[in-house]
Order: C-alpha cells, then sequence, then structure tokens
C-alpha cells in the first residue's frame, strides 16, 4: 500500500512538472523555428497559453488548501489572495511581453521583457508554491 502511495505521488509530481516544463519548451520551440508574418499574434497566443497554464495550475492548489483547511476561514482567505496576487502578476507579464520581426526575415523574438516583472512573477509562484507545500505537510 506505502508503496502504491508514493508511486502516485511520484507520478503526479512527474505529470506537474513536465507540463510545466513543456509550456516552456513549446514557446521556445515556436520562438526557434517558426516562421510567422503577423509575430504580434503568436505572441499573444503564448502568453494566454503560458497565463492559462500557470492560473490553473496555482487554481489547483488553492482548491487543494481549501479542502483540507475548509473550517479555517482565515487560512481559505489568506490563500485566496495569493492566488489573486499570482494571476495579477501573471497579466501584468503577459501585457508587459511582445515580439517582433527579426530584420527581412519572417521569424520573430521577444523585444520587450520586463526582466523586474519577469522576476517579480517567478518570485510571487514559488511564494504561493511554497506556502502551499507548507500548509499542506
Amino acid at each position: 500500500m506505502e508503496c502504491l502511495v508514493v508511486w502516485d505521488v511520484a507520478f503526479g509530481l512527474s505529470k506537474y512538472f513536465s507540463r510545466k516544463i513543456n509550456v516552456l519548451n513549446v514557446s521556445d520551440s515556436c520562438f526557434a523555428v517558426a516562421p510567422v508574418n503577423d509575430c504580434t499574434v503568436l505572441m499573444q497566443v503564448i502568453c494566454v497559453v503560458f497565463h492559462i497554464t500557470i492560473s490553473s495550475t496555482a487554481l489547483l492548489f488553492l482548491l487543494h488548501v481549501c479542502a483540507i483547511f475548509i473550517q479555517n476561514r482565515y487560512i481559505t482567505i489568506i490563500f485566496f489572495m495569493l492566488w489573486v496576487g499570482v494571476v495579477g502578476q501573471l497579466l501584468s507579464t503577459v501585457l508587459s511581453t511582445s515580439g517582433e520581426h527579426i530584420s527581412t526575415t519572417n521569424y520573430y523574438a521577444l523585444s520587450n521583457l520586463n526582466a523586474l516583472c519577469s522576476a517579480t512573477t517567478n518570485i510571487i509562484i514559488s511564494v504561493f508554491d511554497t506556502c502551499v507545500f507548507i500548509a499542506i505537510t
């Protein structure tokens, strides 16, 4: 029985991390090999997929914490506010990112990525994930 539980946890974590890595690889592949006529549309699609993926994963964590602490209203409110912070910061990252064509080719690259916004997004996601991990254990 214990072996089955360990396998379930390991399998779940591997799916979670592979999904996050997969999103990053897809966007990097599009930057490297996709000749596109309108790079702003592709950039918007990549940003929306990024936002939906990270927000939905954070929502699953929030629901997990709410299920465990169903009787404690304050913890539920604190984690809901942390989740809103994650969603808001992701939205600001999506809105501050843009792409442009590379000279005369049909390829494009990131042209405007605010380093402070990107770092803040990573920090907020890490804080949220760490707080969820501490609360669950």
